[in-house]
């Protein structure tokens, strides 16, 4: 509970209301202002005070891994897969699919081992930004998208997508 006013509207609005503000200084007073870094510096400044504060745990939910080391569990009903400035690993090796289906990994600053079967129809569509996607055939990106896809891959049966993210972390695939 204490983990969502991150992800809060509030939060979010405030940075967004700085960040416009800090636009329009420069823009009106021609002064030269690191944008990036201060919208770094305000989120680490944040999580110090919480973690002062006592009020910031590592939150662990079912598809969702904040701050810790976490085996997340797959479910049919869940598409969604998260890990943020932590550890996580997923085991999808055992999933039967009988149609098409997507699911999204998403990591930022923090490692995601995803586990998948080599009988699997499977393709992976990766947007990586300062991190590092690593593929079943060892082959790596460090900035930009790329597809990959079983090795067996065949258009005409049902299909795994899994659409993955990475801002300055690591996803890992691997075979069963």
């Amino acid at each position: 509970m204490k983990a969502k006013i991150l992800f809060s509207t509030s939060f979010w609005g405030i940075i967004l209301i700085l960040l416009g503000t800090l636009f329009l200084v420069q823009e009106f007073f021609n002064i030269n202002i690191p944008f990036f870094t201060i919208l770094i510096s305000c989120v680490l400044i944040y999580f110090g005070i919480k973690l002062i504060n006592g009020n910031f745990h590592a939150k662990k939910m079912e598809n969702l891994n904040i701050f810790g080391s976490h085996i997340l569990s797959y479910g049919e009903e869940l598409n969604d897969y998260s890990n943020i400035f932590g550890e996580s690993k997923l085991d999808i090796s055992t999933i039967n699919i009988n149609e098409d289906k997507t699911i999204e990994i998403n990591c930022i600053f923090g490692d995601f081992k995803v586990k998948l079967s080599e009988n699997l129809n499977y393709k992976i569509v990766s947007n990586t930004i300062f991190g590092k996607t690593q593929m079943i055939d060892r082959s790596t990106d460090g900035f930009g998208s790329q597809i990959f896809m079983s090795s067996d891959f065949n258009s005409n049966l049902p299909c795994l997508t899994i659409k993955s993210s990475v801002i300055f972390g690591q996803i890992e695939y691997f075979e069963a």
